[in-house]
């Protein structure tokens, strides 16, 4: 249950996380990171010279900065993303293919109206409606094809459903020489700027000679940004940056991002967000102690993380010891390194700790092993050191494998289990999932039933036996927990179901043995992004009254969620074309199939697509006619503007235990 780019291009260094989120929108800063794919094209003529001309008179070969600089102007960035022509054939393609695909998202017809999500609305959207327009309109380049449908997707606010660009966009940013926060002033929200970073400013004066740009600007207050007033200008802004359904998490990816510092208005992923509208962003600003008013005006810088080979620009070398000198910023981005799973402070007051769960998935054999060892030892020292507050921060925090999620729930809260621990039991048995009832989905439950009859040991995407009824508490051995299945809110879904997650319980020791924790003096703290296993380990929390609950950010007095996204499940296309492709085989199957299976684009841009495949219930309704945890909205107990820095955990920390003292 980990967030990816979905619709992926064919390039190496960047594959599909196997649960999904780190989000939308941190999957994708991180999948352009990991991509090196810089290759040097050299362009000049082929009309031969005699050997003495060509050592006096032969000038360099041309290079193409879009794949050997690592920094680019505004006008390089925009003509690197748009060079790429429009191909109406692969257009129509994808519009086939989105057709087929679409009917396997949990929500699509539920999205179709508009719904009150706390004290926002959920605009409507009709998918097939909107892939109908993107078919009768012609688009004057490949990127402005490329945004139609990333757009149509986005709107959705579903960081487990996206269109993923192809390879040419990954790894570029654009970028402005500063960071803005959102704080709490007098009683009014106000946007401040950062302390500027002297490799940041070094690096525009490098690519911008001839400007004379203002960076005496640290601790000044944004007024407007291009003539609108700042919180309208980055409320406009988050609207389109997608992933969470909360208007106040949208707005700390703008402001603050997903816990860096730096949002993605200064800082926007391409892959995400079209190249900006103006060359240069006009700031008018007003210093906090003298009232003294300026304008300041910067230009779009661009940064190009994916060229991995020497800068080959006339300030090749300059730009390359920027770039070392940008490094550190960019690893506190986690774009070329990631935060440990688990971390432990073990002293943030005279009598609180922090555990810091980064993340429920990783690539090593051992790291489920790892996480449990890691959270258990640091639950022990929190312990033996007799602290009595823990907070539990979730912040940024992308998600992963749901019975790990499910695990840490179990050992963190023995009272569960009243009687317990019981062998395999916890608060997987709560939830209530559905996955949607298609012509394709039928089809395949029952192939998947008929494989694993005649072979058991076979396990294949929807084999049976991997589902349970939340009824009857029986394993299924047939097709019917999907031919079988319910009228819901959703529109028609398979049986209510949820899979065993015993194996990952036997991880942890016994819940009980060694912590335990009363719900007074445990709180959890997000800024909005802690999705998919995240989400449902928060909303677990929150609905059986474990903890306090305080988010971060977003709009001064309005309620926010300490979670986003919660889905359900993560699915991927590809999952359906394995299984398809087998039966295109045998003609007896392939009639039955074909009329129902996506098919790829032709032009090999493209392969695959991840989707919230299985729907999630709300804690203790799991009803057909109740709206899913997804379109819940679940506010957290206290909502709280960052008290200055986003950074400065110090100073967060003690305004959270603040927050959840007032109680």
């Amino acid at each position: 249950m980990k967030t990816t780019s979905q619709l992926l291009p064919t390039t190496s260094g960047y594959s599909i996380p196997d649960k999904q989120p780190r989000s939308q929108a941190k999957t994708l800063a991180l999948a352009a990171a990991s991509l090196c794919l810089g290759g040097l094209l050299l362009c000049g003529s082929s009309t031969s010279a005699p050997a003495y001309i060509n050592r006096i008179s032969r000038s360099p070969p041309a290079v193409d900065v879009c794949d050997s600089s690592r920094f680019l102007t505004y006008d390089q960035l925009n003509n690197c993303l748009h060079r790429t022509p429009y191909n109406e054939t692969e257009k129509l393609e994808l519009v086939e293919y989105y057709r087929r695909v679409l009917p396997l998202y949990v929500f699509e017809s539920v999205s179709k109206e508009d719904r009150t999500f706390g004290p926002y609305t959920i605009p409507a959207v009709d998918l097939q409606e909107e892939l109908n327009k993107i078919e009768q309109t012609e688009y004057a380049n490949d990127a402005d094809m490329q945004h139609a449908f990333f757009s149509l997707l986005n709107r959705l606010n579903d960081a487990h459903t996206s269109h993923g660009k192809p390879a040419e966009y990954y790894g570029y940013y654009a970028l402005q020489p500063i960071s803005i926060m959102s704080i709490e002033r007098d009683g009014q929200q106000v946007i401040q700027i950062l302390d500027i970073d002297s490799a940041e400013v070094e690096t525009y004066r490098a690519l911008h000679p001839r400007a004379h740009a203002d960076f005496d600007v640290a601790g000044w207050e944004v007024q407007s940004i291009d003539g609108v007033p700042a919180i309208d200008a980055l409320r406009t802004f988050a609207e389109d940056i997608g992933s969470l359904k909360d208007d106040g998490g949208r707005f700390n990816l703008a402001v603050s991002g997903y816990k860096t510092g730096r949002g993605w208005f200064v800082f926007r992923p391409m892959i995400v967000l079209p190249v900006p509208a103006s060359r240069t962003v006009v700031y008018e600003l007003q210093h906090p102690a003298t009232g003294v008013r300026k304008t300041v005006s910067y230009d779009w810088t661009a940064l190009n993380v994916r060229s991995n080979i020497e800068d080959q620009s006339k300030q090749g070398k300059k730009f390359a010891t920027l770039f070392d000198k940008l490094k550190a910023h960019f690893i506190q981005h986690e774009l070329f390194d990631e935060p440990d799973a688990i971390e432990y402070i073990p002293s943030v007051d005279s009598n609180a700790a922090v555990l810091k769960i980064n993340t429920f998935d990783g690539n090593d054999p051992t790291f489920y092993d790892d996480f449990a060892t890691n959270v258990t030892s640091a639950l022990a020292q929190f312990t033996e050191s007799k602290k009595e507050k823990l907070i539990l921060d979730l912040t940024g925090n992308n998600g992963g494998n749901i019975c790990l999620g499910y695990a840490t729930l179990r050992y963190l809260f023995p009272g569960l289990d009243e009687d317990g621990p019981h062998e395999g039991r916890g608060p997987h048995l709560d939830a209530v999932y559905r996955v949607r009832r298609t012509n394709l989905s039928v089809i395949m439950a029952d192939q998947s039933a008929q494989a694993e009859a005649s072979d058991p040991n076979v396990a294949m995407f929807l084999s049976p036996t991997q589902f349970y009824s939340t009824k009857s508490r029986r394993q299924f051995l047939d097709a019917t927990w999907m031919t079988q299945g319910e009228t819901t809110v959703l529109g028609e879904m398979s049986q209510g179901v949820y899979r065993s997650c015993a194996n990952m319980y036997a991880k942890f020791p016994a819940p009980g043995v060694n912590f335990k924790i009363a719900p007074d003096n445990l709180v959890v703290m997000s800024q909005g992004y802690c999705g998919s296993t995240c989400a449902v380990f928060t909303s677990y929390i929150q609905a059986h009254g474990l903890a306090s609950t305080v988010a971060l950010g977003g709009y001064l007095d309005t309620p926010q969620q300490a979670f986003g996204f919660p889905g359900g499940q993560v699915g991927r296309v590809s999952d359906y074309l394995t299984l398809g492709n087998l039966m295109l085989a045998v003609p007896d199957l392939a009639d039955k199939v074909s009329p129902w299976l996506p098919q790829l684009p032709t032009s090999g841009r493209y392969v695959d697509t991840s989707y919230t495949h299985m729907s999630i219930s709300p804690w203790n309704n799991g009803g057909v006619d109740v709206l899913p945890l997804e379109y819940s909205f679940v506010p957290a107990d206290h909502s709280i503007l960052y008290p200055g820095n986003p950074t400065n955990y110090d100073a967060i920390y003690a305004a959270v235990l603040q927050a959840a003292a007032s109680s």
